[in-house]
Protein backbone atom coordinates (compact mmCIF):
# COMPACT_ATOMS: atom_id res chain seq x y z
CA UNK A 1 0.00 0.00 0.00
CA UNK A 2 1.47 3.49 -0.97
CA UNK A 3 2.48 5.42 1.95
CA UNK A 4 -0.34 7.04 3.85
CA UNK A 5 -2.95 4.88 1.93
CA UNK A 6 -3.91 3.34 5.70
CA UNK A 7 -4.83 6.65 6.87
CA UNK A 8 -7.05 7.59 3.24
CA UNK A 9 -9.15 3.85 3.87
CA UNK A 10 -9.48 4.43 7.09
CA UNK A 11 -10.92 8.06 6.65
CA UNK A 12 -13.32 6.23 3.49
CA UNK A 13 -14.55 3.51 6.16
CA UNK A 14 -15.48 5.72 8.94
CA UNK A 15 -17.60 7.78 6.16
CA UNK A 16 -18.66 4.92 4.59
CA UNK A 17 -19.96 3.37 8.05
CA UNK A 18 -21.14 7.28 9.34
CA UNK A 19 -23.32 7.02 5.88
CA UNK A 20 -25.01 3.68 7.01
CA UNK A 21 -25.71 4.83 10.30
CA UNK A 22 -27.70 7.74 8.41
CA UNK A 23 -29.64 5.86 6.89
CA UNK A 24 -31.00 3.48 9.30
CA UNK A 25 -31.28 6.13 11.81
CA UNK A 26 -32.57 8.69 9.84
CA UNK A 27 -30.30 11.01 11.70
CA UNK A 28 -26.99 12.89 10.43
CA UNK A 29 -23.73 10.95 11.75
CA UNK A 30 -20.42 12.01 10.82
CA UNK A 31 -16.66 10.93 11.84
CA UNK A 32 -14.68 12.12 14.54
CA UNK A 33 -12.11 15.63 13.98
CA UNK A 34 -8.93 13.95 14.13
CA UNK A 35 -9.71 10.49 13.56
CA UNK A 36 -11.31 9.84 17.38
CA UNK A 37 -8.36 12.28 18.81
CA UNK A 38 -11.34 14.99 19.29
CA UNK A 39 -12.43 12.43 21.74
CA UNK A 40 -10.71 13.84 24.88
CA UNK A 41 -13.04 16.76 24.65
CA UNK A 42 -16.25 16.09 23.29
CA UNK A 43 -16.73 12.95 21.22
CA UNK A 44 -15.46 9.75 21.32
CA UNK A 45 -14.92 6.86 18.89
CA UNK A 46 -14.41 6.98 15.24
CA UNK A 47 -18.13 8.27 14.21
CA UNK A 48 -20.84 9.91 16.23
CA UNK A 49 -24.51 11.42 16.02
CA UNK A 50 -24.30 14.76 15.10
CA UNK A 51 -27.45 15.57 16.99
CA UNK A 52 -26.23 14.16 20.26
CA UNK A 53 -24.20 17.43 20.36
CA UNK A 54 -26.01 20.08 18.80
CA UNK A 55 -27.41 22.59 21.16
CA UNK A 56 -30.88 21.65 20.43
CA UNK A 57 -30.18 18.32 20.51
CA UNK A 58 -32.65 15.75 23.06
CA UNK A 59 -30.68 12.41 22.13
CA UNK A 60 -28.19 10.78 23.84
CA UNK A 61 -26.54 7.96 22.23
CA UNK A 62 -25.57 5.28 25.04
CA UNK A 63 -22.67 3.76 22.92
CA UNK A 64 -19.55 4.99 21.07
CA UNK A 65 -18.55 3.76 17.76
CA UNK A 66 -15.15 2.50 17.01
CA UNK A 67 -14.67 1.89 13.35
CA UNK A 68 -11.59 -0.14 11.63
CA UNK A 69 -10.94 -1.20 8.22
CA UNK A 70 -7.59 -3.67 7.55
CA UNK A 71 -7.00 -6.41 6.09
CA UNK A 72 -4.48 -7.87 8.95
CA UNK A 73 -6.66 -9.86 10.64
CA UNK A 74 -8.97 -13.30 9.95
CA UNK A 75 -11.80 -14.78 11.26
CA UNK A 76 -9.94 -18.04 11.95
CA UNK A 77 -8.02 -15.98 14.52
CA UNK A 78 -11.01 -15.68 17.32
CA UNK A 79 -10.15 -19.43 17.24
CA UNK A 80 -6.15 -19.28 17.61
CA UNK A 81 -4.74 -18.49 21.24
CA UNK A 82 -3.09 -15.59 20.33
CA UNK A 83 -1.94 -11.99 22.13
CA UNK A 84 -1.12 -10.62 18.58
CA UNK A 85 -4.71 -10.48 17.16
CA UNK A 86 -5.83 -7.22 15.88
CA UNK A 87 -9.54 -7.47 16.51
CA UNK A 88 -8.43 -7.81 20.47
CA UNK A 89 -6.59 -4.61 20.48
CA UNK A 90 -9.59 -2.92 18.62
CA UNK A 91 -12.05 -3.82 21.21
CA UNK A 92 -9.64 -2.63 23.97
CA UNK A 93 -9.34 0.65 21.92
CA UNK A 94 -13.15 0.81 21.98
CA UNK A 95 -13.66 -0.30 25.38
CA UNK A 96 -10.82 2.52 27.16
CA UNK A 97 -12.70 5.65 24.35
CA UNK A 98 -16.12 4.20 25.49
CA UNK A 99 -14.94 4.63 29.41
CA UNK A 100 -14.05 8.32 28.78
CA UNK A 101 -17.46 9.11 28.16
CA UNK A 102 -19.53 6.68 30.27
CA UNK A 103 -20.93 4.93 26.95
CA UNK A 104 -21.13 1.06 25.92
CA UNK A 105 -18.52 0.19 23.28
CA UNK A 106 -19.38 -0.99 19.58
CA UNK A 107 -16.83 -2.04 17.69
CA UNK A 108 -17.82 -2.22 13.86
CA UNK A 109 -15.12 -3.71 11.62
CA UNK A 110 -14.41 -5.48 8.06
CA UNK A 111 -11.25 -6.01 5.37
CA UNK A 112 -11.86 -6.42 2.20
CA UNK A 113 -14.65 -8.35 0.37
CA UNK A 114 -15.57 -9.39 3.91
CA UNK A 115 -19.05 -8.06 5.38
CA UNK A 116 -18.84 -5.80 7.88
CA UNK A 117 -19.14 -6.85 10.90
CA UNK A 118 -20.45 -5.78 14.46
CA UNK A 119 -19.13 -6.27 17.73
CA UNK A 120 -20.77 -5.69 21.06
CA UNK A 121 -20.76 -6.96 24.86
CA UNK A 122 -23.20 -9.90 24.92
CA UNK A 123 -24.57 -8.24 28.60
CA UNK A 124 -25.58 -5.56 25.92
CA UNK A 125 -27.46 -7.68 23.83
CA UNK A 126 -29.16 -9.55 26.23
CA UNK A 127 -30.48 -5.73 27.47
CA UNK A 128 -31.65 -5.18 23.65
CA UNK A 129 -33.16 -8.61 23.61
CA UNK A 130 -35.14 -7.55 27.10
CA UNK A 131 -36.62 -4.50 25.00
CA UNK A 132 -37.75 -5.92 21.91
CA UNK A 133 -37.54 -9.37 22.02
CA UNK A 134 -35.30 -12.10 21.84
CA UNK A 135 -34.84 -13.51 18.20
CA UNK A 136 -32.08 -15.45 16.97
CA UNK A 137 -29.04 -13.75 15.03
CA UNK A 138 -26.25 -15.92 13.33
CA UNK A 139 -23.65 -14.54 15.22
CA UNK A 140 -19.82 -15.68 17.02
CA UNK A 141 -19.90 -15.60 21.19
CA UNK A 142 -16.30 -14.96 21.79
CA UNK A 143 -14.81 -14.27 25.86
CA UNK A 144 -11.91 -11.62 25.40
CA UNK A 145 -9.21 -11.20 27.60
CA UNK A 146 -10.23 -10.32 31.41
CA UNK A 147 -13.45 -12.56 30.45
CA UNK A 148 -15.09 -9.51 28.73
CA UNK A 149 -17.99 -11.57 26.57
CA UNK A 150 -18.85 -10.24 23.30
CA UNK A 151 -21.37 -11.18 20.37
CA UNK A 152 -19.62 -10.40 16.58
CA UNK A 153 -22.95 -10.19 13.67
CA UNK A 154 -23.06 -8.93 10.06
CA UNK A 155 -23.75 -4.99 10.54
CA UNK A 156 -26.43 -4.75 8.31
CA UNK A 157 -28.86 -7.80 10.36
CA UNK A 158 -28.48 -6.00 13.18
CA UNK A 159 -29.37 -3.27 12.06
CA UNK A 160 -32.44 -4.73 10.08
CA UNK A 161 -33.20 -6.29 13.72
CA UNK A 162 -33.15 -2.98 15.61
CA UNK A 163 -34.11 0.49 15.20
CA UNK A 164 -32.80 3.37 16.27
CA UNK A 165 -35.21 4.36 18.30
CA UNK A 166 -34.93 1.60 20.74
CA UNK A 167 -31.21 1.17 20.37
CA UNK A 168 -30.74 4.74 22.19
CA UNK A 169 -33.25 3.41 25.01
CA UNK A 170 -30.82 0.84 26.33
CA UNK A 171 -28.76 1.85 29.07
Amino acid sequence: MRRGGGKFKGRAYENEIAHILEEWSHMKWKRAPLSGGFQKTVVTGDVFCVAEYEETGNIRVPFSFEVKKREAWDLVQFFKDSDKFIVKEWWQQSCDDSAISGKQPILIFAKNYYPDLIMLRTSTLKKLHSLIGEKKLPCIYYIMPENDEVIILRLSEFLDWISFEILITCR
